[in-house]
């Protein structure tokens, strides 16, 4: 492999001055604004959805979807404001969310990976997040939904390494395939950056929540996550292990990174659990087929 030791000074600076970098669309930072604003009303938040049809259309298509059939009534959902109602503004902001980040990923361009086994992998990543969660012993205010997003977009900084990195980062791949390593290992120990830390970079610059934000640039270090955080990122970390593992979907990941039980049991999780945390975990995967339809 060749001499690449320049590729975090590059990648930094490229990151500076990328003309064309993926921008949220501007309904999602006013229905961020407005659902942190504690004189914002439904009305508010409905009317800002209702500004961008093509969202509206797929926040009502999830809304209505076997994914949230546990709160869903007989009745379908017609309006933003039903929606709003039915899962409350956090949830409804970040199925927008989740449809954008599919939107905004979707240009033709050469592939280092099956996107939609990407896709697939990141979706179910935040779909196990979950299914750990309910065995744990956590007992912060982690929303269910957030945790999910939080999977969806742990592996971010791997489609901008990708969409503007192509040939470096498919040596990065090529090399984890043929020494059988995870691949955050290789970027760090060659290049001294890693997808965490980029995708962590665009979070920022996208301006999403600060515990979204950990969850990508921590979940393979958990532990060094800011303590308020920890929880969450531990869950989407233990999820992106069992998923690798399981091998459901693909990252471009050769191989699952270390198992670390301090982890799991700093989460209350025991490993007399594992295969009925597995067995639901391959099963509760399945549901990604519906997030999928977005993309």
């Amino acid at each position: 492999m060749p001499d690449l030791e320049g590729y975090r000074a590059e990648i930094l600076g490229k990151l500076e001055s990328i003309e064309d970098l993926p921008s949220l669309p501007v309904v999602i930072m006013r229905l961020t604004d407005a659902i942190e604003d504690s004189n914002s009303s439904a009305v508010d938040v409905a009317r800002i959805m209702e500004d961008d049809p093509a969202i509206m259309a797929r926040v009502l298509k999830m809304v209505n979807s076997a994914f949230y059939s546990g709160s869903l009534a007989s009745e379908p959902i017609t309006n933003a404001q039903q929606a709003i109602v039915r899962l409350g503004y956090e949830a409804v902001r970040n199925v927008a969310l989740t449809s954008s980040v599919f939107d905004i990923f979707c240009e033709e361009h050469a592939q280092a990976f099956n996107r939609m086994e990407f896709w697939r992998h990141c979706i179910s990543v935040g779909i196990v997040a979950n299914v750990i969660y309910d065995y744990s012993t956590v007992r912060s205010k982690i929303q269910r939904d957030s945790l999910a997003l939080g999977g969806l977009l742990h592996d971010m900084g791997k489609i901008i390494q990708e969409q503007y990195f192509y040939s470096l980062f498919t040596q990065v791949l090529t090399f984890a395939e043929e020494h059988d390593r995870p691949l955050y290992q290789i970027e760090e120990s060659v290049f001294r950056i890693d997808h965490s830390e980029i995708g962590a970079w665009l979070g920022r610059t996208w301006r999403l929540n600060p515990e979204l934000i950990a969850c990508i640039e921590f979940h393979h270090h958990p532990m060094r996550a800011p303590a308020e955080y920890r929880e969450m990122v531990c869950l989407v970390h233990i999820a992106d292990y069992i998923c690798n593992l399981k091998k459901i979907g693909h990252s471009g990941n050769p191989k699952p990174p270390p198992f670390n039980d301090e982890i799991w049991r700093s989460v209350g999780l025991h490993e007399s659990k594992i295969p009925e945390i597995l067995a639901i975990a391959e099963k509760e995967s399945e549901k990604s087929e519906i997030l999928l339809s977005l993309a």
